[in-house]
């Protein structure tokens, strides 16, 4: 385990992923079918893997070599018939003080990482185990499920989505998705009295 990320990201707290999303040009979120597994809400720095479909030694690399405090990114290749991620290897983030897990793949034991409050999102469940054998790529650039991910960049994660934040894009994102925020919450307002 390395050096936890030491930025302070509480000026990102509360902003929805759609509203982030917005601030990108509405690209930067993933494919809709990367869904909240496990838990709620995610923010954080992303550490990256890509696995061969349906092998996870990758990922038991890839949480080795994690910052804590980080978010594992993983693509998987979108393949959902064994997945890649279970109790194991949350035992194993857990222990190496990642955040939580978005996956481009399938994931299992889902009862098991409620219970030990793991936030998990990814693109199916499937109770097929994984494979073992390959050796994949970690802390380098990936694309998952559509959006390319570096390891730094911000990940904001909520039930509308996953949105990724290019870690050079930060600052002019955080003040757009703040001066939207008091828009939307004007013409909210607006609305409720009857004025739009």
């Amino acid at each position: 385990m390395t050096t936890a990320h030491t930025d302070n990201l509480d000026r990102w707290h509360g902003l929805a992923s759609s509203t982030v999303c917005d601030c990108l040009n509405r690209f930067q979120a993933m494919h809709a079918a990367i869904r909240p597994v496990v838990g709620g809400t995610l923010l954080g720095r992303a550490w990256t893997a890509r696995s061969m479909p349906g092998e996870n030694n990758t990922l038991l690399r890839a949480i080795e070599t994690a910052p804590a405090g980080s978010i594992l990114v993983v693509d998987a290749g979108g393949f959902v018939d064994r997945a890649v991620w279970g109790e194991v290897r949350t035992m194993e983030a857990i222990r190496a003080g990642l955040i939580g897990l978005v996956v481009d793949g399938a994931v299992r034991d889902v009862d098991a990482i409620r219970e030990r409050g793991f936030t998990v999102y990814a693109r199916g469940i499937c109770a097929a185990g994984p494979n073992k054998g390959w050796d994949g790529d970690v802390g380098g650039q990936i694309q998952c499920a559509g959006v390319v991910v570096n390891p730094g960049d911000l990940v904001v994660a909520d039930t509308d989505g996953v949105v990724v934040v290019p870690r050079d894009r930060e600052e002019q994102v955080l003040l757009a998705a703040r001066r939207r925020e008091q828009e939307d919450a004007n013409l909210i307002a607006e609305a409720a009295k009857g004025q739009r």
